[in-house]
């Protein structure tokens, strides 16, 4: 068989025909035409259809390569540049990416932490339900010394594995700036404190030495009886029991003296009767009030008072006092002269509330009265921290002070949260 005869028969053959199926006519022969002709479009058409799909894939191919480059490319640009520590790590816990801010926070080069267990940094909880969370931990860096870092957890899950990047964030400055705020603001609030005493120290002083002269006058008396020899028992019996009173006054004052001026650096709630308190800040103020002519509106026998409240005694006691010396001063010109202190309760806090006979407090100025060093009293007179100070303690105790908008005359609102069982 010759070359042009193996030709023939593998054309027809890749077109479906035979050598005996050829056409036998002129017709025959021009369907037989048609047909050859048709199957080589088509095939030159799949071939088309096939180059055109390799040169797409191969297209697309470089753009995600340019894709996966250029984001591998802000990644690294990521990780070197963030002022934050981030370390990946893998399923196993062990790390496989460190960053320069990781170095420097921890002290520890990237070639030698690679590999290593993260958990021999900080002992971290793996779980879904903090993915994302703000928490902090005690760190330790190469040299075992512990840090305070804040972290987020963020898992990047791949086809075959989780990766972590945890982000880290070094807290140590930030703590030691916050311990220096919070110690000045405790020295702050002792000074105040001491202020507001000091204020109040000729009443003070009047209050104790009133029952000393009395008690001193009745020693005389009972000297003079005795020396006359007409002491009966039933006079030294009410003398005795006068002069008791008087201790028991003077003593009451001393322990009030004694425990709003305690210098308290640690912040301690407990629960006590508002009447304890009241008999405190009230031994202090009482006879500054008396002299001048004010009435103190307070029932300490008054059931309410049983009321028990959480708080740190000391610097709600100082809340109080700040509250009723501004009364003093609000009042003590005027023609009606009063403070009254209440106690009531809603669903969620125990509501203290201080009203004097003022007018109350204009509107322009409500805005400003809680900023530091803002007073309308003469500079020697106060300090312009009083209410500021007491802002502060209310939102330690998760509370807070405000005006009533609603009283005719000037009245401040305590709020503390409710003890735990009797919350609705």
């Amino acid at each position: 068989m010759s070359i042009s005869q193996r030709l023939l028969e593998r054309q027809l053959k890749s077109v479906g025909l035979s050598k005996e199926s050829l056409p036998t006519n002129q017709a025959s022969w021009e369907s037989f035409l048609a047909k050859i002709n048709k199957a080589y479009d088509e095939a030159d058409q799949d071939r088309y259809l096939l180059e055109r799909s390799l040169s797409i894939s191969s297209r697309e191919m470089q753009e995600r390569w340019n894709k996966l480059h250029s984001s591998e490319m802000r990644k690294n640009a990521i990780m070197i540049s963030s002022i934050d520590s981030i370390i990946s790590f893998n399923e196993q816990s062990k790390i496989i990416e460190f960053n320069p801010a990781a170095e420097q926070t921890f002290g520890l080069s990237r070639i030698k932490a690679l590999n290593t267990n993260i958990r021999d940094l900080i002992d971290i909880k793996i779980n879904e339900n903090i993915f994302g969370d703000r928490i902090e931990y005690e760190a330790k860096k190469a040299s075992g010394e512990a840090i305070q870092v804040e972290t987020i957890l963020t898992p990047i899950i791949l086809e075959e594995e989780v990766i972590y990047s945890l982000f880290i964030r070094d807290l140590t400055e930030q703590k030691k700036s916050q311990k220096l705020i919070n110690d000045q603001q405790i020295k702050l609030i002792s000074s105040e404190r001491l202020a507001s005493l000091g204020r109040m120290a000729s009443s003070i002083a009047h209050e104790i030495n009133n029952p000393l002269s009395i008690m001193v006058l009745a020693l005389g008396r009972l000297k003079k009886l005795i020396q006359r020899q007409v002491l009966t028992d039933e006079i030294l019996l009410n003398a005795l029991n006068d002069m008791e009173d008087m201790i028991t006054r003077i003593t009451k004052i001393i322990n009030g003296l004694k425990t709003v001026s305690r210098d308290t650096k640690d912040f301690v709630k407990e629960q006590i009767s508002m009447r304890l308190i009241l008999e405190d800040v009230l031994s202090l103020c009482f006879e500054r009030f008396k002299k001048s002519n004010i009435e103190l509106r307070c029932d300490l026998k008054s059931k309410k008072f049983d009321k028990c409240i959480a708080c740190d005694r000391v610097q709600f006691s100082q809340v109080l006092i700040n509250l009723l010396s501004n009364g003093f001063d609000a009042v003590k010109n005027l023609r009606v002269k009063w403070v009254e202190i209440d106690i009531e309760k809603d669903d969620k806090f125990d509501i203290i509330k201080i009203t004097d006979s003022g007018s109350g407090i204009p509107q322009a100025m409500q805005d400003q009265i809680f900023e530091p060093f803002f007073t309308t009293k003469d500079i020697r007179k106060g300090t312009g921290l009083g209410l500021s100070i007491s802002r502060t303690i209310m939102e330690k105790h998760e509370g807070s002070i405000e005006i009533d908008q609603q009283s005719i005359n000037t009245c401040f609102i305590l709020k503390l949260p409710l003890i735990d069982q009797e919350r609705v």
